[in-house]
């Protein structure tokens, strides 16, 4: 290349000038960049490694968060249930008394709370046409359906096992035919609800009447 008298570069004979780029150097062929290369690469290595082991760490984390959470739920789910239940219990309980009441004023006029005459003295006409005997079974009647669609049950006692757990013995008593250990006669019926106990039976149970030896 030669150099014109107005200072520009033409082809021509000549060398070339010195910040011209030689031709036969391939572009980006510097020693230095295959090194950048490289540690480029283990610096991205290095950093999804550490990204991965904090994805690792957050999800153990969260597992720990929502088993803590269930947790709670369920123990929330159980006291929510329990108050339930106790609130109902101090509901119903004073209904039981009143139900003893009418089965006592029922059985004091010969008439039990089915309406059928057994007391002293009662006679069957007259107690299945008076009106007061007619409205305390009415009265009767309608606590026990209350007490049915509440969940009351009356607990099983005549003739059963005696279960502390339902059961409360009043006395023991000889009762031909009927095993010791058992429940010979129901004083106060018992009721449940659900699992829950509002009140235990209160019965007299049999004793062993078997001679002792001589």
């Amino acid at each position: 290349m030669r150099r014109t008298s107005s200072g520009l570069w033409v082809p021509g004979a000549g060398p070339p000038p010195d910040d011209a780029p030689y031709a036969g150097a391939p572009a980006g062929d510097n020693p230095g960049e295959a090194g950048d290369d490289a540690e480029n690469g283990d610096s991205l290595d290095a950093r999804l490694a550490k990204a991965e082991a904090e994805a690792q760490e957050h999800r153990q984390s969260w597992l720990r968060v929502l088993a803590d959470f269930e947790n709670v739920r369920r123990r929330s789910a159980i006291e929510l249930g329990d108050a339930r239940d106790r609130g109902r219990s101090e509901v119903l309980l004073p209904l039981l008394g009143i139900l003893d009441d009418v089965d006592r004023a029922l059985a004091a006029g010969g008439v039990d709370s089915a309406g059928r005459a057994g007391g002293s003295g009662a006679v069957a006409g007259d107690e299945a046409t008076d009106p007061i005997r007619t409205g305390l079974r009415l009265i009767r009647a309608r606590l026990g359906d209350l007490l049915r669609t509440q969940g009351v049950e009356e607990i099983a006692a005549a003739g059963e096992p005696f279960d502390p757990h339902v059961h409360e013995a009043v006395m023991q008593i000889a009762a031909p035919g009927v095993p010791p250990g058992h429940v010979a006669q129901v004083l106060s019926p018992g009721y449940r609800l659900g699992e829950r106990v509002l009140r235990p039976a209160g019965v007299a149970v049999a004793q062993d009447s078997s001679p002792n030896p001589a």
